[in-house]
Formats: C-alpha cells, structure tokens, sequence
C-alpha cells in the first residue's frame, strides 16, 4: 500500500474534545514548522482541510507562481492562525469560488452538516492532527512520513469506534 509523504485529510465529524497545546510554533532558526488556521465561517472545513494538507506539503509540492495559494501563503505567513481565517474569509476570489461550488447543480449547500474535515500531517517526528475549529494543533504521538497514513488510521479507527452508527467517513491521501 502506498503511504503519503505529508499529509492526510480526514473528512469526519468529530466532536470538540481536544484542548490542544501547540500552535504556529517555530523550530529552529525561527521558521515556521507548519501551517494552521482557524476555521470561523461555517461548513468551511473541506476548504480548511485542504489548505492546512497543501500548506503542510510545500517542501514536496508548489504551488503554481502568482496562483491563488501561492498569493494566500505569501500573504499570510507572518499571520497568526486567527488572522488568516479572517483574511480569507475577506478574500474575494475564495467567496466567488465558494459561490459556485455552492450553486453547482451537482452539489446542494445545506447549514445542516453532520460531516467535518480535518487533516493529519507529519513534522518533526510526530503525528498531528489539524482541525481549523480547535485552537491550534493537537500531537498525536510519534510518526514518520512511512508510517503517516498507518499511524492516523489509528487515530481514525478509534473515533469510528466511539461513533459506531455513523458511515460519514472519508479518507483522502496526497502524497507526491
């Protein structure tokens, strides 16, 4: 089975029991280790999710020169997590394309969501878990970008566990 080398994004409803203790923190020489953001506009988490998976692989993967997540992650690097949700929920390119995905004929947007996404990446040694409605990052113990997709199934396996009714899970690996 292939393993990613970054990040997982889970697409689940998990409820908010977390009190997390790691946030933006800086590894040596003052660079940022990975990227957050607070998630402040409802049924945004998919978009969250994927900001906070890309975000977290740009060592592997970059984004195209004057593109949208290239402007959002040179503009919002020295932001705080809290910042940049503000500053993308003021974005107008990310509202007009958040309108048409909305209004597509395929998708019907609904405020009754029971699903949330969130995102597991690898820095530094461990395993986190990145959730843009809790404060910051939550570690999850030891990992290696071999062992990613292993060690937040585990993760994955125990919520389902806690939520047996429940059939709204996805998973979705991007590995380069």
């Amino acid at each position: 089975m292939a393993t990613p080398n970054e990040s997982v994004s889970v697409r689940k409803w998990l409820p908010l029991e977390a009190n997390p203790n790691v946030m933006n923190k800086r590894g040596r020489h003052g660079v940022l280790r990975f990227f957050f953001i607070t998630q402040t506009v409802g049924n945004a988490c998919a978009t969250i999710g994927l900001l906070h998976a890309v975000a977290n692989m740009t060592s592997e993967i970059s984004p195209s020169e004057e593109s949208f997540l290239d402007r959002f992650l040179k503009t919002t690097a020295s932001m705080n997590p809290f910042e940049r949700a503000v500053f993308l929920e003021n974005d107008r390119e990310m509202k007009v394309a958040h309108f048409v995905a909305a209004t597509d004929d395929e998708t019907e947007a609904s405020d009754n969501v029971e699903t949330h996404v969130i995102c597991f990446t690898y820095v530094n040694g461990k395993l986190y878990e990145l959730d843009g409605r809790k404060s910051g990052p939550i570690p999850h113990g030891a990992s290696s970008p071999d062992s990613l997709l292993q060690d937040a199934f585990k993760f994955i396996q125990r919520m389902i566990q806690k939520h047996p009714g429940s059939l709204n899970y996805r998973v979705i690996a991007i590995s380069k």
